[in-house]
């Protein structure tokens, strides 16, 4: 439908209210993308101006639909409107670790192996240290900084990009730099530096796996002075192609015809 909408020129002819909303269809899950939808549900499909100028003088565009029925074209809308959806296959954000208790030298993480030294678990507010729920201080209290590593080693499938996301901050008390070395296997490896003020920050990386491949994902802390960069909220999740998303969307408009007729 948007490309429909994207082939056809955009002139003052169409009122202004459509116009407008034709450009915005380019950009946001707008009020013209939601009503071709709702068009196409009470109608069909329909590739005349005067029909899309007639929806748009409507003053209830979607009076034919049930209320259960926005709220799908709703979220079908704004699924095309979102490339960048993504379906995660691992999430952590530490809440459920040691019944929600701060413990230094913590190394019995549900989902995660601890090597080469220590890291700290942290209850919001204990020790000074803010954040959301529990995170990790990457420099446990042993002079020597740890590796979080997974538990699991994900099965990467070829062809397809993968999004990873975490929370970091700095250490919130002071001193040197830190520095952390991020991986997935041998797919990616990055190191993040952050001085001791760094506010929480959401990290978004995407990552193009070419041959399928099993991969553990994890966090490598430099240093040993009691005094880490600060972890939370771990995802690493699928980002779905564009036509994957047209076609389950479409899927779910044709099965809405259906049991309309």
């Amino acid at each position: 439908m948007r490309n429909r909408l994207e082939g056809h020129r955009v002139s003052s002819a169409l009122g202004p209210g459509l116009a407008q909303q034709a450009v915005l269809a380019r950009f946001l899950p707008s009020a013209s993308q939601f009503s071709l939808v709702a068009q196409y549900l009470c109608e069909g499909p329909s590739d005349r101006w005067s029909d899309f100028n007639r929806l748009d003088r409507m003053n209830d565009p979607l009076e034919c639909i049930s209320m259960k029925n926005r709220l799908l074209i709703a979220v079908v809308g704004g699924t095309l409107a979102v490339p960048s959806l993504s379906m995660a296959i691992f999430y952590d954000n530490f809440d459920t670790e040691n019944g929600g208790v701060s413990s230094l030298n913590y190394g019995s993480f549900a989902n995660w192996d601890v090597s080469g030294g220590t890291v700290d678990l942290i209850a919001n507010g204990a020790y000074g240290l803010l954040g959301s729920g529990m995170f990790v201080d990457m420099d446990g209290s042993t002079s020597n900084a740890g590796v979080l590593t997974t538990k699991t080693a994900f099965a990467l499938s070829g062809g397809t990009t993968y999004v990873l996301r975490f929370s970091i901050s700095g250490n919130q008390r002071g001193g040197a730099d830190d520095s952390m070395t991020v991986s997935l296997g041998s797919l990616y490896s990055e190191v993040f530096t952050r001085s001791a003020a760094a506010p929480w920050e959401v990290v978004e990386r995407n990552i193009f796996v070419a041959s399928g491949t099993n991969a553990n994902l994890s966090f490598d802390h430099a240093g040993g002075d009691h005094l880490g960069m600060l972890l939370d909220e771990v995802e690493l999740a699928v980002v779905p192609e564009p036509t994957s998303l047209v076609a389950i969307s479409m899927g779910a408009i044709a099965l809405l015809r259906r049991r309309k007729q």
